[in-house]
């Protein structure tokens, strides 16, 4: 009996064998056909498709065979799979051979030997269980410190950016505009130059933003001087380079 289900077993894995050889030998007669088509396209994708189709045709053989040889060779090691099938019939026929009582002597060593197993199965399973219980909890714990970590270290650099860029915009407020240099400059060279501002000067502003003589661009800044109706007048005119640096236009 025993040689019968192992030849059963042998039986089943040959099957998958010639299986993988049928599986070969439909992929050479349909790559040698497709080899042989007229138009050169249509022969690089006909042999194309034919590849593909054999690649997973292969893959699915291949898999099955895994999943036999380890369904027959493997398993019985842990007391599952087909040789534990076997060793459960070869008990059942040679039980049918011996006395009665032998017989419940048998079935109840049998009972005992299944329970047990089944209790060693059963605490198995609880242990990997709680093992897997204990380490998704610690996975789960890291993932959350690990995430609290994150969003403090993206609200410290939050923090920080806005407080550089409130610091930059406050600085960028505090210093004084172009015109306002220009003019600064203008002043700072009739302090400089007493010479320069021999005529009464009531007032210094910027006229434009334009090019001086050679087209070089600059300020015009003006200096002007009230007149009796109220009006005001440039009696002078200065230019002031983008390097702080004043000429005197008229």
């Amino acid at each position: 009996m025993g040689a019968f289900i192992r030849n059963n077993l042998l039986v089943r894995e040959l099957a998958v064998g010639l299986l993988l050889i049928i599986v070969l030998v439909s992929f050479y007669i349909r790559y040698a056909k497709a080899s042989h088509r007229r138009y050169e396209r249509t022969r690089e994708r006909r042999m194309a498709m034919v590849v593909r189709s054999a690649r997973r045709q292969l893959v699915v053989v291949l898999l099955l065979l895994v999943a036999v040889l380890v369904y027959d060779r493997v398993l019985p090691h842990w007391g599952l799979g087909a040789s534990q099938a076997a060793t459960q019939s070869v008990k059942v026929a040679s039980s049918s051979h011996q006395p009665a009582a032998k017989k419940a002597v048998q079935s109840k060593a049998a009972s005992q030997q299944a329970k047990s197993r089944l209790t060693q199965a059963a605490s198995a399973k609880a242990a990997s269980a709680k093992q897997a219980s204990a380490q998704a909890a610690a996975s789960a714990s890291a993932k959350q410190a690990s995430a609290q970590a994150a969003a403090k270290s993206q609200a410290s650099q939050t923090a920080a950016s806005q407080a550089s860029a409130k610091a930059a915009s406050q600085a960028q407020a505090n210093q004084p505009s172009p015109k306002a240099k220009a003019v600064a400059a203008v002043q700072q060279y009739l302090v400089q130059h007493p010479a320069a501002a021999a005529d009464r000067v009531d007032n210094v502003g910027v006229i434009e933003y334009s090019t001086d003589y050679n087209g070089i661009p600059a300020y015009h800044v003006g200096l002007y001087q009230t007149q009796g109706d109220g009006s005001s007048v440039a009696i002078h005119m200065y230019f002031v380079y983008a390097n702080g640096q004043t000429a005197k236009a008229y």
